[in-house]
C-alpha cells in the first residue's frame, strides 16, 4: 500500500476541486494522501488503510484518496473499513482504478461509504451479495438474514451519500 503526499495533477486536481466545492475546504498540493486497496479485502489490508487514514488526519490532510481494485473479501473487514471512512475527519475519495479495475462485492460497500466515489473508464462495481463459506448446508433463514443485513447497509450508505439506493440494494438482492 502507498501512503504519500502527492503533487496536484490530473485526477488529483479534479478531486481536490470537488472537495473544495462540497466541503468548503482550503486544499493544498501537499495535503492529498493516497492509499490502495488491492486484491481481496482482509483485516490486514483494512488495518493498513486505517493506519494511513489516521496518518492523513494527523497531518491535517484535506483529502484522502483510496484507490480500489478488489474482487471483494471478508464482510467483517469491510464493515470495519466502512466505519473508519464514515468516522473520518478527512473527506475520503474512493477511486476505482486503473482502467479494467473493479470494486466488486466488498468494494461496492467501500465505494458507497466514501464521500466522493469515482471510477476510471472500463471499471465496474457491483455483485455485492454476501457469500457464505461453510462445510455443510447453510440454513436458508441465515442466508436471508445476511442478505437483508447487507442490503440494508448499502441502502443506508446510499441515503447518507445521496446515491442510487435502489441500484445498490439490487446489487445485493439480484
Amino acid at each position: 500500500m502507498l501512503l504519500v503526499p502527492v503533487k496536484i495533477k490530473g485526477f488529483a486536481l479534479c478531486l481536490m476541486l470537488i472537495a473544495l466545492a462540497f466541503f468548503g475546504l482550503p486544499v493544498y498540493a501537499d495535503s492529498v494522501w493516497v492509499s490502495q486497496l488491492q486484491n481481496e479485502v482482509t483485516l490486514g489490508q483494512v488495518d493498513k488503510i486505517k493506519e494511513d487514514l489516521i496518518a492523513a488526519e494527523k497531518s491535517g490532510a484535506a483529502l484522502f484518496v483510496l484507490r480500489i481494485d478488489t474482487p471483494g473479501g471478508a464482510m467483517e473487514a469491510t464493515r470495519i473499513l466502512v466505519q473508519a471512512i464514515l468516522d473520518s475527519q478527512v473527506p475520503v475519495a474512493a477511486y476505482v482504478a486503473p482502467a479494467g479495475a473493479r470494486a466488486s462485492s466488498a468494494g461496492t460497500y467501500i465505494l458507497s461509504a466514501a464521500h466522493i466515489a469515482a471510477m476510471s473508464p472500463a471499471t465496474n462495481i457491483g455483485s455485492a451479495k454476501p457469500v457464505v463459506l461453510s462445510f455443510g448446508d447453510v440454513d436458508e433463514d441465515m442466508k436471508q438474514k445476511l442478505e437483508n443485513d447487507a442490503a440494508a447497509q448499502l441502502r443506508a450508505l446510499a441515503q447518507l451519500r445521496g446515491r442510487n439506493a435502489n441500484w445498490l440494494t439490487e446489487s445485493v438482492t439480484e
